[in-house]
């Protein structure tokens, strides 16, 4: 076997923590037509030979990123909870890459340029009907896109994740640590993002964010923006709330692409319930990925979806500071702006949107909090 032909989209190096004897267990398909399987070498799951290419460049470069945020990983998991300014950042790049690099953000990138491509070629047509331009389907446009583009959009989204590594190094990290009978999973898709306050395609990304990473079936690496939320003092939460590893276990479930795995303690029967129990928001997400079109049959606005589930959920170790509670109303945002008077502009639109609901003394309070968060931005 050529060397380093088998290629990873989910590290070794991360699977073996949920692994004994260096094996897992799995679930696999949709419900009700789940497959269960036990025992499985985590060293055959999540791989596609030279997934990054045969000149391996890519992969020599994952696997300086692996190794430096395995040594932080093993530092953890050996109780080890304060972590320097790098091995912060090494764990950041190593989400950062984890999150862009698998095959369900490969996969939405394929269908997007495909929709694309479909759109344009039917407006083609209908411009030019004297041209002789072919009926083409969906599935046809992606086989042609996975065909002659795959190899390009791996590298993309690698080089996205690249430019956007030190993004995550200024939100807060914790490390959670759960004492509980409900153990953690993981999916094909493991990086968990959740913000409740970037609505549609308004707001920003960063602001607001939760971001939660499994590491092993009692242990995750939490990130969130601290400006928005509060938290312990310490760098460890320790929790024994049953419900807390049920919501990240189901979210991993809502946005896999199509596995979840797990040690082989924990009890596949709530794994199944949880499967049984979120498929209407599981189908929801699905259905949230497919682009959105406007205009006529010359003209297209097309709008593509994030990949993150929409669920709200509540969380017992993270908790809304009192001044960002003005945020009560759950389809507002947080515009980027870095002057009081414009966002009070931008944000004088929440009360007509909510039939007058929100008062000028809530829309004052919510344009003082938006003004300060940015302003403590800027000034950093």
């Amino acid at each position: 076997m050529p060397e380093k032909k088998k290629q990873h989209q989910i590290p070794r190096v991360y699977m073996k923590h949920f692994s004994y004897d260096g094996k897992l267990s799995g679930i696999f398909g949709e419900f009700p037509d789940l497959k269960e399987i036990q025992n499985i070498p985590y060293k055959d799951q999540c791989y596609e030979n030279f997934y990054y290419g045969k000149d391996l460049i890519w992969e020599n470069k994952l696997e300086e990123i692996e190794s430096n945020a395995s040594k932080v990983i093993e530092k953890i998991m050996n109780g080890e909870k304060s972590l320097d300014a790098n091995e912060q950042h090494d764990m950041n790049r190593f989400i950062t890459f984890m999150h862009e690099r698998v095959p369900f953000h490969v996969d939405q990138q394929i269908y997007n340029r495909a929709f694309m491509l479909l759109k344009a070629t039917q407006m083609e047509k209908f411009k030019k009907p004297d041209k002789n331009i072919p009926e083409l389907s969906i599935r046809d446009t992606i086989t042609y896109i996975q065909n002659n583009q795959k190899r390009q959009i791996i590298d993309d989204v690698l080089n996205i994740a690249e430019s956007n590594c030190s993004r995550l190094d200024a939100l807060c990290y914790k490390i959670l640590s759960f004492n509980t009978e409900n153990r953690l999973v993981f999916s094909d898709n493991p990086v968990l993002i959740i913000n409740d306050y970037l609505i549609g395609n308004q707001g920003v990304g960063m602001a607001g964010v939760i971001i939660i990473l499994p590491l092993s079936p009692n242990l995750a690496y939490l990130l969130f923006d601290n400006r928005m939320y509060s938290s312990v003092e310490t760098n460890q939460i320790s929790s024994s709330n049953e419900a807390d590893v049920s919501k990240i276990n189901a979210l991993q479930i809502i946005t896999r692409q199509s596995k979840v795995f797990f040690d082989q303690n924990n009890d596949s029967r709530k794994i199944v319930y949880l499967f049984s129990k979120k498929q209407r928001e599981r189908e929801r997400f699905l259905k949230s990925l497919t682009p959105i079109e406007f205009g006529s049959k010359e003209n297209k606005i097309i709008l593509f979806s994030t990949r993150n589930s929409d669920d709200k959920i509540s969380l017992s170790f993270l908790k809304i500071d009192t001044e960002a509670s003005c945020l009560k109303y759950k389809d507002t945002y947080l515009p980027i702006e870095f002057d009081k008077k414009k966002i009070k502009e931008r944000l004088e639109s929440l009360a007509y949107l909510h039939n007058g609901k929100i008062s000028p003394e809530d829309l004052e309070k919510y344009v003082t909090f938006v003004w300060k968060y940015y302003k403590k931005e800027n000034n950093k």
